[in-house]
C-alpha cells in the first residue's frame, strides 16, 4: 500500500482496502466500487485518507468511464466519485489488485481531468445542430456502414486508387456489422460501441435492413439495398465513426430524492470530430439520440449530469 499525502492519493490492494474501510467504520454503498469491509487494518488510515476513503465508499454520485481493459475487452477502468457536486471528488482506478484512488480537490478539477481522459479539447471538436433519433437497429445499421467505409478506404490505399464510395450491399453492411461483433478491435466502429454502450447491440444483428430504411428516411443514405450510398446530410457522421474513433460510454449515477437517477452516454472522438449518443431508452426499444457538440458543449453536459441541472 502506498500513499501519496500532497496528492491525496492512496493505491492499495483490495485486501488492504477491505481493512482500512472497517478501521475508519466505513461500509460501501452499492454506489461505490470499493470492496466490502473486512477484517480491520492493525494501522488505522490517516484523516486524510479517512476523509478519501469516506467520499469514495459512500458518494451520493458516480460517474464511471467504460472503455477496453485488458486484452481490448470490456470494463470499468475509473470511477468519478463525490458526495457533494461542488467538491471534493476520487478518482477510483481498478488496478491489477485493487484501487488506485486520487482526490480532486472542486469540480472544476474534475472536469478539466475529464477532459484529459477522453481527448476532448486535445482534438478538433466542430460543433453541427442536427440530431439523430435512432432506435437500436438504426444505430447499429449507421455503425456497419462507417466499418463497410472504412474498410473501401483501406482497400483503396492498399490498390493505390481512389473511387466514388458508393453501391455497398445489405450484405457488405451485414459483413461489416458480424466482423465487428466477433472481434474486439475498438478501432472499428461496431467492436469499439460493441464494448462500451449500455445495450446488448448484438439484438440489431436481424433487424439491419430496418435500420437502413430508417437511414435512408432520415435522409442519410439514398439507393436500395443492393446499391446503397451516403448522403451529404450523413456524410459527417460516417466520416467521423470510419476515422477510426475511440469509443467511450459514461454512465452516471445520482442519488435524489425520488431514488437514484441514471443516465448514459456513449461518446465517440475519431480525429476530425465528437458524436455523442445520449441514451432515452434503453428497454425492450433502446432509443439514442446522437449529436456533434463542441468539447465545451460536452463538458457542459457532464457537468449538468453532476449537478443534475
Amino acid at each position: 500500500m502506498t500513499t501519496t499525502p500532497q496528492l491525496d492519493r492512496l493505491s492499495a490492494t483490495t485486501a488492504d482496502l477491505a481493512g482500512l474501510l472497517s478501521a475508519a467504520g466505513l461500509k460501501p454503498t452499492p454506489n461505490s466500487p470499493l470492496p466490502a469491509a473486512g477484517p480491520s487494518a492493525a494501522t488505522p488510515p490517516t484523516e486524510s485518507q479517512r476523509v478519501l476513503l469516506a467520499i469514495a465508499a459512500g458518494p451520493i454520485g458516480t460517474l464511471r468511464i467504460v472503455g477496453p481493459g485488458g486484452d481490448r475487452g470490456i470494463g470499468i477502468t475509473t470511477s468519478l466519485l463525490w458526495d457533494d457536486p461542488r467538491g471534493p471528488f476520487v478518482i477510483a482506478t481498478a488496478t491489477d489488485d485493487g484501487f488506485d484512488l486520487t482526490m480532486l480537490a472542486n469540480r472544476s478539477m474534475a472536469l478539466s481531468w475529464l477532459d484529459r481522459a477522453l481527448l476532448l479539447t486535445a482534438l478538433p471538436s466542430p460543433s453541427a445542430t442536427d440530431r439523430l433519433d435512432l432506435d437500436l437497429a438504426s444505430y447499429a445499421a449507421l455503425l456497419a456502414l462507417a466499418d463497410a467505409v472504412s474498410e473501401i478506404r483501406l482497400r483503396e490505399q492498399l490498390e493505390r486508387h481512389q473511387r466514388r464510395i458508393g453501391g455497398l450491399t445489405l450484405n457488405d453492411l451485414r459483413h461489416a456489422f458480424e466482423t465487428g461483433m466477433r472481434t474486439i478491435d475498438d478501432r472499428w466502429a461496431v467492436s469499439g460501441t460493441r464494448l462500451v454502450c449500455p445495450v446488448d447491440l448484438s439484438t440489431a444483428a436481424s433487424d439491419l435492413e430496418h435500420g437502413i430504411a430508417r437511414l435512408t428516411e432520415l435522409g442519410l443514405t439514398t439507393g436500395d439495398m443492393s446499391g446503397l450510398g451516403v448522403t451529404q446530410a450523413g456524410a459527417p457522421y460516417v466520416s467521423s465513426l470510419a476515422s477510426q474513433p475511440r469509443s467511450t460510454g459514461i454512465g452516471t449515477a445520482v442519488e435524489t430524492g425520488a431514488g437514484i437517477d441514471v443516465s448514459h452516454l456513449t461518446v465517440h472522438r475519431s480525429a476530425i470530430a465528437l458524436h455523442v449518443g445520449v441514451w432515452k431508452e434503453l428497454g425492450d426499444q433502446p432509443r439514442v439520440s446522437i449529436s456533434q457538440p463542441s468539447a465545451a458543449r460536452l463538458l457542459d453536459l457532464i457537468d449538468g449530469l453532476i449537478t443534475r441541472r
